[in-house]
């Protein structure tokens, strides 16, 4: 039953998305501004270099030495030699950005980038896929398992408040994963200890003005701990038409995935492979299907491009919540969520140094329904649940859940001279939401109105210095947002409690958008030492958020919990040789802290204060390679009251590929050193001394074979 939306605003959004299918009809590109296949113009072999071209933080293709924010680079040469299994994983070569994995040995991920952390339940560093978001309607987190592993040229992690040009959720950066479209033919498959299975395939080919591929991704794994099995499937499919002026991208995905949930395990268990026995049940089988066409095209001075994308996903997840040590209630959710996501920009204008400058501007709009019905399962102690059998009772009637969203952005460019840089943009964001609760609910329907304005001021300039030690600052100031979710705000799941009015939920559809100013410095350096290169970046920052969204686990619902003050500092290091090989290093120092309510002065729980990584992707003796990742974090606490804190850890991956004619033998050692820690850690909701954490696996090994 579709939600009635104002009529006004209705004809906002069908006006929106015509617009964006005529331009998309005329033009074509898969990366805004940029025509997909010229990405060969990028060094992909090396992973952060000053003449690389990116086209995330301005939504046009900028030399990265221009940029004004903070931008890494990974490349898919050098992620498949690096020991990391996934695209999500290889976020921890970003300074800054802290990769939480609650599954024990990967699958799970959680990305803290610059303090901001959703806690698995949303996500504050937005994924996207050729400038496409892939963010879940209802809860606005990223499903990682999506994220290809083979068949992209390289992906683009922008670091800093992104509202600007990204909207909504974009409050610590965006990572924009950039497809490759020159043919090219690709096969890995692996297996490990723990059940571990992977396997990648990439089929790709070409004819006269034409290009297509067909990919395939496999992970699974029975999981270090109990009943911790998951597995994840996806396919992707594309054509590209190049014309004289642009080109014109259909592509179609189907994605698969399936886990079992061991839960958080109470501190008063030692054995960390154990499960939580409240979560026996708990399980989640999730399928999302997508196609779209994207495009563009020179139009005169101009170049047009765009997206129309239609999305259709489906969900049964039994999920349990320990409302204490000793008492649980776990529920089945079934979910339906379609969606249609549309954008159209226009570029005027070049970087070259001249008073015209360039203009990007253009619209983003999406529309989407997220159905929601929950059904009983077991509720108690735990007596009573390991009599119970895992039967799901009836369900209850579904609720409906509308959200429609419109932005509005522009961003002008201008180059006076050649080393001096400005960069003035501004979005403007409307989001209308509408809830209907089960026909049997007395609740009545509730509409809601989220309005941002995200302005932005940069400028960059490039140090006098030797060609030899080429070095550029920046510094900028703006406005970032997010909104709260359709879960945190409509989720009527019910939460027994043993005292009238007997239930509750912890969804408030009261709260507010989070807002903030956001201010940075930064530099870019790049070093040429006897054929080798020296990549060096910095950067300094400080966001004041106020009405930040959290969960708070006294009154157990999401609330605005008032201010906050983000600041730190990033180091991040490049080195590259002449033969390929790479060695990089990264500091970051950061601090966030509460500045209202009963905690002021407090961090935030669950932040790290220190984050390091360091690696090489070395060439060693005939075509044998090795690659080196370590990561080290530490500073955070469990709690808001900072009583309790979570014990640092540093962990060493470790991979080696030996050459077998057109194939490579690789063995990974994963936590090679065998260390012992929790990924992360929450207090009990009931306000017990006991603790749940997510322990990490000890020493992992895969083994795979990949062509070359």
């Amino acid at each position: 039953m579709a939600v009635s939306i104002s009529g006004g605003y209705r004809f906002m959004m069908i006006s929106l998305v015509w617009r964006a299918s005529v331009v998309t009809a005329l033009c074509s590109s898969v990366a805004f501004g940029q025509v997909p296949g010229k990405s060969g113009t990028v060094d992909s072999a090396t992973v952060h270099t000053l003449d690389t071209v990116v086209v995330t933080p301005e939504r046009s293709a900028t030399g990265i030495r221009a940029s004004t924010v903070a931008v890494t680079i990974l490349s898919e040469n050098h992620l498949r030699r690096l020991p990391v299994r996934s695209v999500a994983a290889s976020l921890a070569m970003a300074p800054g950005v802290v990769v939480v994995d609650v599954n024990s040995i990967g699958g799970n991920p959680r990305v803290i980038a610059r303090g901001f952390y959703g806690g698995g339940e949303t996500d504050y560093l937005p994924a996207l896929v050729d400038g496409v978001p892939i963010a879940a309607l209802g809860s606005g987190a990223v499903n990682w398992d999506m994220l290809p592993r083979t068949g992209f040229a390289r992906a683009e992690v922008v670091r800093g408040g992104s509202s600007y040009m990204r909207g909504d959720a974009a409050v610590s950066g965006a990572l924009n994963l950039l497809t490759e479209a020159e043919p090219r033919n690709s096969l890995r498959v692996a297996g490990g200890s723990d059940g571990i299975r992977d396997a990648t395939a990439l089929v790709e080919g070409g004819a006269d003005n034409r290009v297509a591929s067909l990919s395939f991704d496999h992970s699974a794994s029975r999981g270090y701990r109990a009943h911790e099995e998951r597995n994840a499937s996806t396919l992707n499919a594309r054509l590209t038409r190049y014309g004289a002026a642009g080109a014109l991208t259909l592509f179609a995905s189907t994605h698969f995935r399936a886990f079992d949930d061991p839960g958080p395990l109470p501190s008063t268990t030692a054995d960390n492979r154990a499960s939580n026995p409240f979560f026996r049940f708990d399980h989640a089988t999730e399928r999302v299907h997508r196609g779209g066409v994207s495009a563009s095209r020179a139009v005169g001075d101009a170049m047009g491009s765009g997206y129309l994308v239609g999305e259709y996903s489906t969900a049964s997840t039994i999920r349990t919540l320990p409302l204490s040590p000793d008492f649980a209630d776990t529920k089945r959710r079934r979910t339906e969520a379609p969606r249609i996501l549309a954008s159209t920009q226009l570029e005027l204008g070049d970087d070259s140094a001249n008073w015209r400058g360039r203009l990007v501007a253009g619209l983003d709009g999406s529309i989407g329904r997220f159905t929601s019905r929950y059904a009983d399962v077991v509720s108690g102690t735990l007596a009573e649940y390991s009599a119970a059998d895992g039967a799901t009772g009836t369900p209850g009637e579904p609720s409906r859940a509308t959200r429609a969203a419109g932005a509005a952005f522009a961003s002008w460019q201008l180059r006076p001279i050649n080393p001096l840089r400005f960069a003035l943009s501004t979005r403007v964001d409307n989001m209308r939401d509408v809830f209907t609760p089960g026909r049997t609910s007395a609740e009545p329907e509730v509409r809601a109105s989220h309005d941002a304005v995200s302005p932005r001021a940069a400028v960059n300039l490039e140090l006098p210095l030797p060609a030899d030690r080429a070095t550029n600052a920046y510094f900028s100031v703006g406005r970032v947002f997010k909104a709260p979710t359709l879960d945190q705000l409509f989720d009527d799941r019910a939460i027994p409690i043993p005292v009238p009015p007997f239930s509750t939920t912890i969804s408030n559809p009261l709260l507010s958008p989070q807002r903030g100013t956001s201010v940075e410095t930064g530099f870019y350096s790049a070093w040429t030492i006897s054929g080798a290169r020296l990549d060096i970046s910095g950067a300094a920052y400080r966001e004041r958020m106020r009405d930040e969204l959290d969960f708070d686990v006294t009154s157990f619902r999401y609330v605005n919990i008032g201010r906050s003050l983000h600041r730190g500092v990033e180091l991040g290091t490049r080195l590259t040789v002449t033969n390929g090989a790479l060695f990089f290093a990264n500091l970051s120092r950061q601090s966030v802290l509460a500045e209202s309510g009963q905690f002021e002065g407090r961090q935030l729980k669950a932040i790290p204060r220190s984050i390091a990584s360091a690696g090489a992707d070395l060439r060693l003796w005939r075509g044998v390679s090795g690659g080196v990742l370590v990561t080290s974090v530490g500073g955070a606490f469990v709690d808001d009251a900072n009583a309790t804190p979570l014990t640092g850890y540093t962990r060493a991956d470790v991979r080696v590929g030996i050459p077998m004619g057109p194939l490579r033998l690789t063995l990974d050692a994963m936590n090679a050193l065998g260390r012992r820690y929790d990924a992360t850690a929450f207090p009990d909701p009931a306000g017990s001394p006991v603790t749940y954490r997510y322990p990490a696996a000890g020493r992992v090994f895969v083994l795979g074979l990949e062509s070359r």
